[in-house]
């Protein structure tokens, strides 16, 4: 009789070191020989879960504390919140990793291809509670360089009584 198995990831298939036994990936591959199939459940997105976890085998993921299903590499469900709920969520401001906090640092890698003229804004929650993605981007589009339009978003934000510090980085891509 074929079986369906649900493995934790964080402090079960993995420690939180993020050390996986060979031990693990030998008892999986055995059960997916044996025609069983084999996911991982996790709070990670699909992005945090790293190769290796990949490379045994698995048929799929149950991730982001549910909201995203993977079966065979096709996404079955993938729950978004809205940018307002969003901007409005009571744990936006949980912090899930800091530095420091554990010997080895683990991070969230997002890759996207950015153009000559391409802006990148790095930003505290203090500018991005306060100014809204409409605002920023009018800035941005009719602004006069990186300089000039960073000044103009921090004097909003202020304007607009940001609570706590404002710490934003806006590079133009070359």
């Amino acid at each position: 009789m074929r079986k369906i198995l649900f493995i934790d990831v964080d402090g079960t298939l993995v420690d939180y070191e993020n050390h996986l036994p060979e031990s693990a990936v030998r008892a999986i591959r055995a059960a997916r020989a044996a025609g069983h199939r084999v996911y991982i459940c996790t709070g990670r997105s699909k992005a945090e879960v790293y190769p290796p976890l990949w490379e045994i085998g698995l048929d799929g993921m149950i991730g982001g504390n549910g909201s995203y299903v993977e079966d065979h590499g096709k996404v079955v469900m993938h729950q978004l919140i809205t940018p307002e709920q969003a901007r409005t969520h009571p744990r936006k401001n949980l912090i899930t990793r800091a530095l420091g906090a554990e010997e080895r640092i683990r991070a969230d890698l997002y890759e996207r291809e950015l153009v000559s003229g391409d802006y990148l804004l790095l930003c505290s929650d203090g500018l991005v509670n306060t100014v809204t993605d409409q605002e920023m981007l009018f800035e941005v589009i009719h602004g006069d360089g990186p300089d000039t339009c960073l000044d103009r978003l921090l004097a909003i934000a202020k304007r607009q009584g940001a609570p706590d510090n404002v710490t934003a980085v806006l590079m133009q891509m070359q």
